[in-house]
C-alpha cells in the first residue's frame, strides 16, 4: 500500500476511533442523566411517602375533616408522582405497579377511616393495615431506590469500560500503524540518503533497490535512471566547464537583451515609454534638489501616415529610424530621447537655464527632423509639429508636464503654418525671442506661443 494510502487510512481511523469515542460519552453521559433523573424521581416519592406517613398519624390521633383532607391530599400526589417515575428495567416495573397497588389501598383505608369506625377492635385493626401498608410501601420505596442504583452504576461501569477499550484500541491501532508508516518511511529515506552519498562521491554504477509499493519506488527507478544516464555521459571536466561557461555567457547575453529590451524600443533602439516616465521622475528630483529647470517635448510627425499607405509599413519603420537617430545625434548626453508612442516622440532636457535657451534647442532641432529623407530612391520630406512644457513653470511632476507638452502638441497641430507651441505664460520674452530667427517666409522654423 502506498504511504499516501496508509496516511488516509490512518486519518480514517483516527475520525473514526475519535467518533466513537466521543459517542460513548455521550451515551454515558445520557445514561448518567437518565440515572438521575429517574433517583430524582424515586428520592421525590420517598419523601411523598414519609409526608403521606405523617398525615396517617396526625388522622389516627385526631380524627378531624382537616388531618382527613390532608391524607387524602398526600396520598393522591403521591399517586401522581408515583405515575410519572421513569421505568428502566421489569423488577422496577414490578416495584412500581406494586407501589401503586398499596397507595391505592392506603386510599381506601383513609376513606374508611373517615367513616368514624366504631370499636377498639376496628380501630386496631385500622391502625394495624395502615401500618403494614406504609411499612410495605417504604419497602418497595428503598428496593425501587437500590434497584436504579445498581442499574445506574452497571450501565457507568460498562460505559466506562467500553470507553477505556476503545481508548487502549485506538492507542494500539494508530501505534501500530504509525510505527509501520514510519518504518517504511525511514528505510525508503535512509536508501535514497545512501544513494545520493554514493553520487556526491562519484558512483554512477551502484542501483537503488525499488519497491513499487508505496511512493518511494518511482523515486528510486527515476534516481537508477538518472544515475545511469549521468554514467553514459562521458564528457571530460574541461569540456563541461567550457560548456558551462558558453551557456552562462549566452544567459548573460540573453539577460542583457532582455533588459534592453524592456528599457527601450525594439524598433528605433530609443528609450521606451516606461524607462523614460522612469527617468525623467529621477531627472524631476534633481533639479529639484539642485533647484535647475528642465523641458519636455512632445513631438509628432506630421506627414508620416502617407507614407505608410503608400510605401507599406516597413517602408514606415525605415523613416522612424531614421528620426530616432537623428534625435540622438542632436541631443546632449544628459538628455533623454524616447519614442511615445506611433510616429510619437518625447524628449526630456536637462537641465535648461531659460526658456531661450530652450528655444534654441528646438530651433536646431526642426530643421535636422525635417531635412528630407532619402531611403532607396526615395525622398520623403517630414512635418514635425512640437508642444513644450517646462519645469517648474508648467508643473512639478512627470504626469502634469507630459499631459501639457501633449496638450501644447496639439495646439501646434491647429495653428496654420506653426510647428512649435508654448503654454502661454509668460509669453512675450519668448515672441521677442522668435523675432529674427526666421520669418515663415524665410525658410526658418515657424514657432508659435
Amino acid at each position: 500500500m502506498k504511504l499516501s494510502r496508509r496516511l488516509q487510512v490512518s486519518v480514517l481511523l483516527s475520525t473514526l476511533l475519535v467518533s466513537l469515542i466521543l459517542f460513548t460519552s455521550l451515551k454515558q453521559a445520557q445514561i448518567q442523566a437518565l440515572a438521575d433523573h429517574q433517583l430524582e424521581r424515586i428520592i421525590r416519592v420517598q419523601l411523598q411517602i414519609d409526608a403521606l406517613s405523617n398525615r396517617l398519624w396526625l388522622l389516627q390521633h385526631y380524627r378531624d375533616r382537616s388531618a382527613l383532607d390532608e391524607a387524602l391530599a398526600v396520598q393522591a400526589e403521591l399517586n401522581k408522582k408515583l405515575s410519572l417515575t421513569p421505568m428502566i428495567n421489569p423488577a422496577q416495573r414490578r416495584l412500581l405497579t406494586n407501589l401503586i397497588r398499596l397507595n391505592g389501598n392506603l386510599g381506601s383505608l383513609i376513606r374508611l377511616a373517615s367513616q368514624q369506625v366504631t370499636g377498639v377492635d376496628a380501630a386496631q385493626m385500622l391502625q394495624a393495615r395502615f401500618t403494614m401498608t406504609m411499612q410495605a410501601m417504604a419497602e418497595d420505596s428503598y428496593r425501587f431506590q437500590l434497584s436504579a442504583m445498581q442499574h445506574s452504576e452497571k450501565q457507568r461501569i460498562r460505559m466506562q469500560s467500553l470507553l477505556f477499550t476503545l481508548l487502549v484500541l485506538s492507542l494500539l491501532s494508530l501505534t501500530l500503524f504509525t510505527l509501520t508508516i514510519l518504518r517504511r518511511f525511514s528505510s525508503s529515506l535512509k536508501s535514497l540518503n545512501q544513494g545520493i552519498a554514493s553520487l556526491a562521491q562519484g558512483d554512477l554504477k551502484s542501483r537503488l533497490e525499488v519497491d513499487d509499493t508505496d511512493e518511494f519506488g518511482p523515486l528510486s527507478r527515476r534516481f537508477n535512471d538518472m544515475k545511469l544516464t549521468l554514467d553514459q555521459i562521458t564528457i571530460k571536466r574541461d569540456q563541461l566547464q567550457y560548456e558551462v561557461e558558453q551557456q552562462t555567457k549566452l544567459l548573460t547575453q540573453q539577460q542583457k537583451k532582455l533588459q534592453f529590451l524592456a528599457d527601450h524600443d525594439e524598433l528605433t533602439q530609443l528609450m521606451s515609454r516606461h524607462a523614460f516616465k522612469l527617468h525623467m521622475e529621477q531627472g524631476l528630483i534633481r533639479c529639484k534638489r539642485n533647484l535647475t529647470s528642465a523641458a519636455v517635448l512632445y513631438l509628432d510627425l506630421d506627414k508620416f501616415k502617407p507614407i505608410n499607405d503608400s510605401h507599406g509599413h516597413s517602408m514606415g519603420d525605415l523613416v522612424l529610424v531614421e528620426i530616432a537617430q537623428r534625435l540622438q545625434q542632436s541631443m546632449r548626453q544628459s538628455d533623454m530621447v524616447a519614442r511615445w508612442g506611433g510616429d510619437e516622440f518625447v524628449i526630456w532636457l536637462e537641465p535648461v537655464k531659460s526658456r531661450a535657451e530652450t528655444l534654441t534647442v528646438i530651433q536646431k532641432l526642426i530643421p535636422l527632423l525635417c531635412s528630407p529623407i532619402f531611403i532607396d530612391k526615395h525622398a520623403f520630406s517630414i512635418d514635425i509639429s512640437l508642444g513644450v512644457s517646462l519645469y517648474p513653470q508648467d508643473g512639478k511632476d512627470a504626469n502634469s508636464l507630459l499631459q501639457i507638452a501633449d496638450n501644447n502638441m496639439y495646439l501646434a497641430k491647429g495653428q496654420p503654418g506653426s510647428n512649435c507651441y508654448f503654454s502661454a505664460r509668460d509669453a512675450e520674452p519668448w515672441r521677442n525671442a522668435v523675432l529674427g530667427q526666421g520669418e515663415p517666409d524665410s525658410g526658418g522654423p515657424k514657432l508659435v506661443n
